[in-house]
């Protein structure tokens, strides 16, 4: 069997028939009725069946139609690799980002990336942070950026910085005249803060336990750009990260220090088996300073 076979199945399991198989080829219908004969007697199973004038895939084939495809589909990475090889500057990067940092670090960094790599074919993914761990160590992620995004044999981590959780508020809420917001303070309003699963609440609700506050949110969320949201609609209060506050979005938000300190240790990785390309390399460089901006409270 050779991939010419393969791609005569793919056809027909895609158009139902020979004849509209053909016709999406390039070729005769003999031709495709011949290849696919060959690829059945080859396999040693029939794949289809006839259902009211079309050839219809046999539930027990659709597993081997599943692999198929993802042999078409590493073929087309073999091509992609092998453009990005000969011409650099047009290299395709995959990066996936937890969703704040997709709106507010990815955008200025691809700005100055795309002056110098114009031509680079780029894919943002705003996933959660176990997604994206998952993405780049199997490689269908190049670059990844999340906060605390644990070490993993599969992934290089790269530190952008030390950022500190803030506690973000409308101008007129009456916490905004104090210096720094403890736990404490937090016990007795509307508080917003982030779902279990998030590797963000977890390092507030530690912070909480140390210093012996209860930790009783009244709206949990799975996004900052919410958290911000409720805060200047005067909803609550809201614990968040440094990044969407700094980029300007929200007029009536301000935010102060949250004491203790809880730290935040955004990471942007990559394969450990697999060297970044020059321009993973160039996208490596532009994320840190815009972090490095970003946790300085400057856009």
């Amino acid at each position: 069997m050779n991939l010419r076979h393969l791609e005569v199945l793919r056809a027909v399991v895609r158009c139902g028939g020979v004849s509209d198989a053909a016709r999406l080829l390039g070729v005769s219908q003999p031709a495709v009725s011949k290849a696919l004969r060959e690829c059945q007697e080859e396999l040693g199973v029939q794949l289809f069946e006839r259902r009211a004038g079309r050839l219809s895939l046999r539930p027990e084939a659709k597993p081997l139609v599943d692999t198929v495809e993802r042999i078409f589909f590493d073929v087309e990475r073999v091509r992609l690799l092998a453009q990005e090889i000969r011409e650099p500057t047009t290299s395709r990067l995959r990066i996936g980002a937890i969703p704040t940092m997709t709106m507010t670090v990815l955008p200025p960094a691809i700005a100055e990336f795309r002056r110098r790599f114009p031509d680079a074919r780029l894919e943002i993914h705003a996933l959660p942070t176990r997604e994206i761990v998952d993405g780049v160590a199997i490689g269908t992620l190049d670059l990844g950026i999340a906060y605390e995004a644990r070490d993993h044999p599969a992934l290089e981590m790269i530190p952008l910085g030390d950022a500190e959780v803030l506690c973000a508020m409308r101008r007129d809420h009456p916490l905004a005249r104090k210096a720094a917001v403890s736990p404490t303070d937090l016990e007795q309003v509307p508080l917003v803060s982030f779902h279990l699963g998030e590797p963000i609440s977890l390092t507030i609700i530690e912070g909480f336990r140390a210093a012996g506050a209860r930790f009783a949110p009244q709206m949990l969320v799975s996004h900052s750009y919410i958290a911000c949201a409720l805060a200047e609609r005067g909803a609550g209060v809201a614990l968040v990260g440094p990044f969407l506050v700094a980029s300007g979005t929200f007029r009536e938000l301000v935010t102060r220090p949250f004491r203790p300190v809880l730290h935040l240790s955004p990471r942007i990785f990559h394969g450990r088996e697999r060297r970044p390309t020059l321009a993973a390399a160039a996208m490596i460089d532009e994320v840190r300073l815009v972090v490095a901006r970003q946790i300085a409270g400057r856009p």
